[in-house]
């Protein structure tokens, strides 16, 4: 008895791991005690104290520019590496790795999609998105059907692909780039405004996609993104980021509902804030003076940030 539940446990919390070994894994990414900066006289200083990404989760990093975003991606898939603190993928202590080691890590696991497409401008889009096979230790070469239906979800078609990328629009590359992280079905999936060169209508539709692709392989998705639309719609966690660190983490709802600061309240959603007076507060029902006027307010119907004066 004891054995069939831990097998149901394990098939159902667990993925392929190296080497065709199964292993429990309930966090596919795992950061500690974090400390980054340009150089000891940068005035910026990336801390992330402790977080944790669950397997096949989808988490969005929201916030200004400036606040590290891109930086956390780079230093989590192991392309910076001028940090302290633990870093771990897949269960892989990151910090152990010499770059090379950390390269063909990469290349197995991660599939990245930055804000630069990265394309060989002289090969066809089909070649750019078959290059990634080429870096891995271990050949996983997509069949014919699994490369067809990702393009055909990207709307990519043959003429498409028999194109060289430096034919392509702007568009049309970030969908060559977005086919070529997610052909080889990567562990986890890193994504930095992916979408930002599509027109509206387009980048809905991509974005579905990457969600309906991202949920039908459980692959962990950590995404950048200066959308809140994006972010509200699609993720299971948003991580508001300010001045280099975590000002709240929480689901959509959490942060909309329940902000932790004015600042929160102000940057998600589209609350007003304005400067008032709590009067009195009697059975469920507080006395709000703003400016000359007073309003009865019922409990729960509005978020009150205090400040003594």
């Amino acid at each position: 008895m004891q054995d069939n539940y831990t097998g149901k446990l394990v098939s159902f919390l667990t993925k392929p791991f190296f080497n065709g070994y199964v292993v429990f894994m309930p966090y596919s990414l795992e950061i500690k005690d974090l400390f980054f900066s340009w150089s000891k006289q940068s005035d910026f200083v990336l801390k992330i104290p402790n977080w944790q990404v669950k397997t096949s989760e989808k988490v969005f990093l929201y916030g200004r520019s400036g606040e590290g975003k891109s930086t956390l991606l780079n230093l989590i898939s192991g392309i910076e590496n001028r940090y302290s603190g633990d870093i771990k993928v897949l269960g892989q202590d990151m910090t152990s790795l010499n770059q090379r080691k950390k390269d063909t890590f990469r290349a197995n696991n991660i599939g990245i999609i930055f804000q630069q497409f990265n394309l060989l401008p002289y090969l066809t889009a089909e070649q750019n998105i078959l290059l990634a096979q080429r870096f891995r230790s271990v050949i996983k070469a997509p069949h014919s059907g699994q490369l067809a239906s990702i393009c055909e979800r990207l709307e990519l078609s043959n003429n498409l692909l028999n194109r060289k990328a430096i034919e392509l629009s702007v568009g049309q590359q970030q969908r060559v780039a977005v086919a070529r992280a997610i052909v080889l079905e990567p562990e986890v999936l890193l994504l930095d405004e992916p979408l930002s060169n599509l027109d509206a209508k387009l980048r809905r539709h991509v974005r579905e996609e990457i969600r309906q692709i991202q949920q039908r392989l459980g692959l962990t998705a950590v995404y950048v993104t200066h959308d809140q639309e994006e972010a509200m719609a699609v993720s299971d966690r948003i991580i508001v980021m300010k001045n280099a660190e975590i000002a709240q983490e929480g689901s959509p709802s959490d942060l909309y509902e329940a902000p932790n600061s004015a600042f929160i309240a102000d940057f998600i959603g589209d609350a007003n804030l304005a400067a008032c007076e709590i009067k009195t507060i009697l059975d469920g029902m507080a006395t709000v003076q703003m400016n000359d006027q007073s309003h009865m307010v019922r409990g729960g119907g509005l978020r009150v940030f205090c400040r003594n004066i």
